[in-house]
């Protein structure tokens, strides 16, 4: 099975760690805004799993995540590339029962053979990840980085969201809304005009 191995930090100072990756001499990928919809499958209080569609206007990409605890390679991802967010959305908005619409926004770096990511989500302040080929490398790259915040393993996030007493699902239902009366005011400008 294809293991996810990552280490997420909350309540992080961007400044911070953006100097320090620079200092350390990281590659600076990309810079992404991606909007994405998560679809909840289980959650008890050993294992979640949901999917995830995500683009980030170029490429589109559904996920499998499977979490059988919260250490940094708890987590099975499966991956698979979709041709249109919005088609794909729509399909999967009516096989799924809860759809959750969020947007963030993502700096990615290269360093010690270890992605890390410095995310931006709504209503909670940065996230890093770092995700890399095995435990000993993302811990080595967490070492090396000194970050403060506060690490809380490979979570979910409804996890994230929860350490800061707030419901994901909630925000998630608002927002999806919101994109939902996007896509039918977009087709129905695009039936109008014969596109």
């Amino acid at each position: 099975m294809p293991s996810e191995i990552e280490l997420k930090i909350l309540g992080i100072d961007k400044k911070e760690v953006v100097s320090r990756l620079k200092k350390l001499n990281a590659k600076k990928l990309a810079k992404y805004n991606f909007r994405q919809i998560l679809f909840p499958i289980k959650k008890n209080s050993s294992f979640e799993s949901w999917c995830r569609l995500r683009t980030d206007g170029k490429s589109t990409v559904f996920t499998l995540k499977e979490q059988s605890g919260k250490g940094i390679s708890n987590t099975q991802e499966y991956e698979m590339k979709m041709l249109n967010f919005e088609n794909a959305a729509i399909i999967f908005c009516k096989i799924f029962a809860i759809s959750l619409y969020i947007e963030n926004e993502r700096e990615e770096y290269s360093f010690n053979k270890t992605l890390v990511t410095v995310d931006k989500w709504p209503g909670i302040p940065y996230v890093t990840e770092i995700e890399g080929p095995s435990e000993k490398s993302v811990n080595e790259t967490y070492k090396l980085l000194a970050i403060k915040g506060n690490s809380v393993g490979n979570v979910s996030p409804s996890k994230v969201y929860a350490y800061y007493g707030l419901n994901y699902e909630k925000i998630g239902k608002k927002n999806f809304r919101k994109f939902l009366n996007a896509i039918s005011s977009r087709r129905h400008n695009e039936v109008r005009l014969g596109l």
